[in-house]
């Protein structure tokens, strides 16, 4: 099966974010290493560009949380387009991936 090509725009190159990531049960979770440079949280679009690219896929479709540099995972929607941040402030990733796809289960 032949992919779709994916393209984006990477800005700010200089003050990028640096994170990793994971995908767990479905759910892309984006863990924030904290080491001086840019937030995930305000770099997210180039970071969720450069999973996309890395993945091979759009992401459109694909829950996203992600833990800020405080240690708290919250989640994101809206990529690519406005992106929104929904609190889950919760430290365990396995709560909060449950947490977030009982929400999205319970509002689509």
């Amino acid at each position: 099966m032949e992919k779709d090509p994916i393209s984006f725009i990477i800005v700010n190159t200089e003050f990028r974010s640096d994170y990793t990531y994971s995908i767990d049960d479905g759910v892309i979770c984006i863990i924030d290493l904290d080491k001086g440079t840019n937030s995930v949280t305000y770099d997210i679009e180039n970071v969720l560009a450069d999973i996309s690219i890395e993945e091979g896929h759009s992401l459109s479709q694909m829950p996203i949380i992600y833990r800020d540099s405080q240690g708290l995972w919250d989640a994101v929607q809206g990529w690519p387009g406005v992106i929104k941040f929904f609190p889950l402030s919760i430290r365990d990733k396995k709560e909060a991936i449950d947490k977030y796809l009982n929400y999205l289960k319970a509002n689509n």
